[in-house]
């Protein structure tokens, strides 16, 4: 027969999995204990701010936890630090008891310890579902694209509404909870996440039909039954923008492909040695297309191509310059297979 004891534990655990309110695993807690009051919070991080705010109160004192005990009141308290990561805020954890009820045993406080212990990992637990998550979120929203977190065997583990939208319209697939595809598209999403989440550093962005799709490793937003730890966000965004931003590239400045295809590699950061590379085409003939790119922009240096593509992919909802890139080069790929058949047709 499991004790109070256990039970408060598991909703401890399931609140820091997401499953819980805060709330009502702390009136477990105050329950195991024989307390008036338990509160769990954030003094330094408000709730509005991302923080921890939870209280369970019998005489029912507001949503807000106030630390206020009476002269009569016995205290338990402790300030949680799971393995003292850097990614969890101080969370006060106080458990309150009138004293005239009785006070706290040995037993008691050992029970306390014990509850804290495990409260401390549902802590961590939670503050790394909620950043994974709010990362996402807030990315998803700028970009203005369908965001899902996904695990090692493509199974849903979060999506944004815009996903949500996509799955029950039927452009986002999924079978038995794991992505298996993406209306108009090829992509085989289970060894593009593998071999995304093998990386472990740079994103697989791959533009397919009338989609950007990029994937990325991320932190996973809760307990994870295979132990691995890791997970990966999809991003899935219509090409309007990409194609707004090479058009407006190449009416504005009359650039051709391959400039269009230099600027944003140089506002993606890359050298012209690298960029070189990755083209598989000359030094002198990307120095050719450099020197072309800035007397058509009126610009005197690199930098200042740079601040040209900044100042204007804001504008145009600020696309993904990886898409962008894959983009120019599918373009440009095949404004070189045309130039070949009009040179053999010639």
């Amino acid at each position: 027969m499991r004790t109070l004891i256990d039970l408060a534990i598991e909703r401890i655990h399931l609140a820091g999995m997401g499953d819980l309110e805060w709330k009502e695993a702390l009136a477990a807690v105050a329950r195991a204990l024989h307390t008036d009051r338990a509160i769990l919070f954030t003094p330094e991080l408000a709730p509005d701010a991302g923080g921890l705010s939870a209280v369970h109160d019998r005489s029912a004192m507001g949503p807000t936890p106030h630390f206020e005990p009476h002269e009569s009141d016995e205290v338990c308290s402790t300030l949680l630090a799971a393995g003292g990561e850097r990614t969890t805020p101080s969370t006060l954890f106080v458990v309150l008891r009138a004293r005239e009820a009785c006070g706290f045993s040995i037993e008691d406080r050992r029970a306390f310890d014990l509850i804290a212990r495990h409260a401390a990992v549902a802590v961590r637990l939670w503050f790394r579902a909620r950043a994974a998550k709010h990362g996402a979120e807030a990315l998803a929203s700028s970009l203005n694209a369908a965001a899902l977190i996904v695990d090692p065997e493509c199974r849903v583990v979060w999506m944004n509404h815009r996903a949500n939208a996509w799955t029950q319209s039927g452009r986002l697939v999924l079978t038995k909870g794991r992505v298996t595809g993406v209306g108009g598209t090829r992509l085989e999403f289970p060894s593009a996440i593998r071999e995304t989440l093998e990386r472990r550093s740079a994103s697989n962005v791959t533009v397919d039909g009338d989609l950007t799709i990029e994937i990325a490793p991320t932190p996973m937003p809760r307990v994870d039954p295979t132990g691995s730890g890791k997970a990966a966000l999809i991003l899935l965004r219509d090409r309007t923008g990409c194609r707004q931003a090479a058009a407006f590239l190449a009416e504005r400045y009359r650039l051709t492909s391959a400039e269009i295809e230099l600027a944003l590699a140089l506002w993606n950061g890359l050298l012209i040695a690298e960029y070189a590379r990755r083209r598989n085409v000359s030094m002198s003939t990307v120095r050719t297309q450099l020197k072309a790119l800035l007397a058509k922009t009126g610009s005197r240096r690199q930098s200042d191509v740079v601040g040209l593509v900044a100042r204007m992919l804001p504008v145009l909802g600020n696309p993904s310059l990886a898409a962008l890139t894959l983009m120019a080069e599918s373009d440009h790929e095949a404004q070189d297979t045309s130039d070949r058949r009009a040179t053999s047709n010639g």
